[in-house]
């Protein structure tokens, strides 16, 4: 009897558990990245989603705007991964800007 107390009782527990942990929905989105081209964007973040890293590019332009350095990272990764689901920025202080290019599994 106490076998079988002991047994439903660790069905429940790990039921509660496995309910608990299904109930997130985990999207390429989280955390609310926004799409530019085709390409979500991460910018001083990371997705929770699990990825391939493709390969990395980097920025031709010289300009300290966000937009224009964003818009040439995202071009570059699109013509040399087209097959690419976003892009991981990476910005230097004096130095080349970089963008991880990401396939999501």
């Amino acid at each position: 009897m106490k076998n079988l107390v002991s047994f439903l009782l660790g069905v429940l527990f790990i039921s509660l558990i496995s309910f608990k942990t299904s109930a997130y929905d985990v999207r390429k989105s989280t955390a609310e990245a926004v799409k530019v081209s085709k390409l979500y964007i991460f910018c001083d973040a990371a997705p929770v989603t699990e990825y391939d890293v493709l390969g990395t590019v980097s920025a031709n332009v010289f300009k300290s705007q966000y937009a224009t350095i964003r818009d040439n990272l995202v071009e570059r990764a699109q013509k040399e991964f087209p097959n690419a689901d976003a892009v991981i920025m990476r910005f230097k202080s004096h130095g080349i800007d970089k963008a991880d290019v990401i396939k999501f599994k």
